[in-house]
């Protein structure tokens, strides 16, 4: 079966007496299978931008981002992309100043 949100279904019984039919529609929840990040190559003097993306979710995932293990909201920006099958693409950015060692910096995005 695809992986879709929404999912219409027939089900009909027949006997002796006679046969009855219904349909309905359900939702199909699943995860996301993958997580993905992309970190710069490089980084400028100000600033570090960090990208993270699910695929499609049922429902969407909510994503958080982590620094040296302490939980940020402070930078990021989130959006969704809800696809015509149900699912929503979850979408976050961090942009991290660039104060200090980068190298030292432990980024983590997280899914919710």
């Amino acid at each position: 079966m695809a992986r879709q949100g929404l999912v219409n279904i027939k089900c009909r019984a027949t006997n002796s007496l006679g046969s009855v039919a219904q349909e309905f529609t359900t939702v199909i929840e699943y995860e996301p299978s993958q997580l993905i990040l992309n970190v710069p190559k490089t980084v400028n003097r100000e600033e570090l931008s960090v990208d993270c993306s699910t695929d499609a979710a049922n429902p969407a995932k909510h994503l958080t981002w982590r620094i040296n293990g302490e939980e940020i909201t402070e930078g990021v920006e989130a959006s969704e992309v809800v696809m015509e099958t149900g699912g929503v693409i979850s979408h976050s950015v961090v942009n991290i100043p660039t104060t200090g060692d980068v190298d030292q910096l432990r980024v983590t995005c997280c899914v919710q």
